[in-house]
């Protein structure tokens, strides 16, 4: 989601971009991050790196460590190695779960404390990427106008079917569109360290399912709020949000509340129906 939009809004720009895919039937470079070194594609110099693949489903990275420790530190281990040259600003995305969910709005200077096993593999790739001199992007949940959960939720909804989202388990809603003015901004001003792109507040997905049913003219009672388990995430406390930053809060990019996200969600859907 993420790496196409910034590739068609970079090329729109003048940007000449090379795209890699873990699929073999687009036009884009093979490239699957597992793979040894000298499988590898070869790639002309680059002045930016955004890296976008990744293994970032937290129940996924609780149930299968090793594969996300291979994705998510090794592959950009090799991402390094392999394609960084002096020139070559690496653009690396980090999550809220670098944090131990306890408290709202973190700041970059904030202590770290993963509590899973993504965060903490997200410490390691972030620590690996100011090494190199390259920017760390902490964001939260990224939704586009077509973000799948919500169409499927919306799908049900409309044929009057039941829809269950964890009231206790936060997000905090990133705009797609948001996000990659962040990542232009990045690459033109070449900047490096840590910046926080972030959602205004933490609201349940049953909050969220609630909005997505009344936007739809859907009875809300449809949605059944459930109780998630704290083992799925792999921590007890859900705060997501961090304190944006200066550096993003300067571009002036709208990072709206929750609400009217899923409005705007809500409207495209019924347009495009």
């Amino acid at each position: 989601m993420v790496g196409n939009a910034v590739m068609i809004v970079a090329q729109s720009l003048g940007f000449q971009v090379i795209g890699t895919s873990r699929r073999n039937n687009t036009d884009h470079y093979y490239l699957d991050l597992t793979w040894d070194l000298d499988k590898w594609p070869d790639l002309p110099d680059c002045d930016s790196l955004v890296i976008c693949a990744s293994a970032n489903k937290l129940e996924d990275c609780q149930n299968d460590p090793v594969l996300s420790y291979a994705i998510n530190v090794e592959g950009l281990e090799k991402v390094i190695k392999r394609y960084k040259s002096i020139q070559t600003k690496v653009l690396f995305f980090s999550s809220s779960h670098v944090f131990s969910g306890k408290k709202p709005l973190c700041g970059e200077d904030e202590t770290l404390a993963p509590q899973n096993v993504l965060g903490k593999h997200k410490v390691l790739g972030e620590e690996m990427v100011l090494r190199a001199g390259g920017l760390v992007i902490r964001v939260t949940k990224v939704v586009d106008l077509n973000f799948p959960r919500y169409s499927e939720w919306a799908h049900n909804l409309k044929n009057g079917k039941q829809v269950k989202a964890f009231s206790n388990l936060m997000t905090s809603l990133v705009p797609l569109n948001s996000l990659v003015k962040v990542i232009i901004a990045a690459i033109h001003g070449k900047w490096s360290g840590i910046i926080h792109v972030s959602g205004p507040e933490d609201r349940s997905y049953s909050d969220i399912a609630g909005m997505l049913a009344r936007g739809l003219e859907c009875s809300d009672r449809l949605v059944h709020p459930v109780l998630g388990e704290t083992e799925v995430i792999g921590r007890t406390h859900t705060h997501t949000t961090l304190h944006i930053s200066d550096r993003v809060r300067a571009l002036n990019l709208e990072l709206p509340d929750t609400d009217t996200v899923i409005r705007r969600w809500c409207r495209n859907y019924m347009r495009t129906e």
